[in-house]
């Protein structure tokens, strides 16, 4: 297949962001008396953080807690552990490389905030070659919904149906797919129900 622009995904697609929003979560729920439950999180895994924290405040009886209050929260709790522990997935530094080599337009389309995306990214060299960094913040509606892949074709000047994604959580894989691209999916193997992805792309793959 031959693609004139490719689409990443940022957390626990390229950097290996996953475990530390994970415990940050744990961490801003026991602060609030509640129990980290890994069940429910499943469900949550590639939202935007509003959604998120619905959710979060649904499932744990927080609804007496602002969403605002605690996404403040939750982000200063990540930045503080991304400060000190953020690493490449597998195969992402090879991957990126390569993509950047070949000249392929490419960008970063996620559904963290501007400010999570570049302080995620503030110490990943390696990804200096991807300038164009696309936030939810950018769209109406964030993954799955497609708004997030539809503006980054727009901006590359690309049709949706010539670029490639590659996702990690599921939710992204139905964004980008309704969106009309092709996706790459790389989930979780241990965690995730690999043939849910399988589902909506036959494209799936154990690491990049």
């Amino acid at each position: 297949m031959n693609f004139k622009a490719i689409i990443l995904d940022m957390d626990g697609t390229l950097v290996n962001t996953e475990r530390l929003w994970k415990q940050a979560e744990k961490d801003m729920l026991a602060a609030h008396g509640c129990t980290y439950n890994p069940e429910a999180h499943k469900e949550f895994l590639g939202m935007a953080v509003r959604e998120f924290i619905d959710a979060v405040r649904e499932a744990y009886g927080l609804l007496d807690v602002s969403s605002e209050q605690l996404i403040t929260e939750l982000n200063t709790r990540v930045k503080a552990i991304l400060m000190t522990d953020t690493l490449p997935t597998r195969g992402a530094e090879v991957f990126v490389k390569h993509i950047v080599d070949s000249g392929v337009p490419c960008a970063i389309a996620s559904n963290s905030s501007h400010e999570i995306i570049e302080f995620t990214l503030k110490n990943q060299r390696w990804l200096d070659g991807i300038q164009m960094r696309y936030s939810s913040d950018d769209v109406p509606h964030a993954k799955p919904a497609p708004d997030l892949y539809l503006h980054v074709a727009e901006q590359l000047g690309v049709a949706p149906n010539q670029c490639l994604t590659v996702e990690d959580s599921l939710t992204g894989v139905r964004s980008a797919v309704s969106a009309g691209m092709t996706c790459y999916a790389v989930p979780d193997f241990e965690l995730a129900d690999v043939e849910a992805y399988r589902e909506f792309t036959p494209y799936v793959f154990e690491s990049l």
